[in-house]
């Protein structure tokens, strides 16, 4: 005996029908935007990204520089480490010798810390510190604050 379905049945089933495809589609621009923060950052080398925090003054505070996983239909390069001559050439790059000033100590910043694989060697300077976050000793991260433009979080 064939089954009639009720009008209330054939509503809910194409209402089912029809998130179940606007999930396989795929969320927009404007759907990830309505949900989420957009960060803000700049490709300062193929890969590697700087992610700025502005000061209320409206001048970079800190700088979060890191390299991004690259994924595609033919490569996963989960590689995120950072060269040392890379390191030095962003450093020098984005807070230039002349802008940072000279260096308070010879020796690291007291932040600086060795924690089983996991450092953070920081070096203060005049105007601001850097900071290089690495695991068994290869670098992932940089981090560049300025002393005189705070972030306000």
């Amino acid at each position: 005996m064939p089954s009639v379905w009720s009008l209330a049945q054939v509503g809910a089933f194409a209402a089912f029908v029809l998130t179940s495809c606007s999930s396989l589609i795929g969320q927009t621009e404007n759907q990830l935007e309505q949900r989420y923060k957009r960060p803000n950052a700049f490709e300062v080398r193929p890969g590697v990204n700087a992610y700025p925090t502005f000061a209320p003054d409206g001048n970079v505070c800190r700088m979060v520089i890191a390299k991004f996983p690259k994924v595609d239909n033919k490569l996963v390069d989960m590689n995120t480490t950072i060269p040392p001559t890379l390191i030095k050439e962003i450093e020098d790059e984005l807070a230039p010798p002349d802008e940072r000033g000279r260096e308070l100590s010879p020796y690291f910043s007291s932040d600086s810390y060795v924690m089983g694989v996991a450092s953070l060697t920081k070096r203060d300077y005049e105007n601001a510190s850097i900071g290089v976050y690495a695991s068994s000793g290869d670098a992932y991260a940089i981090v560049i604050n300025w002393r005189y433009h705070p972030c306000s979080n």
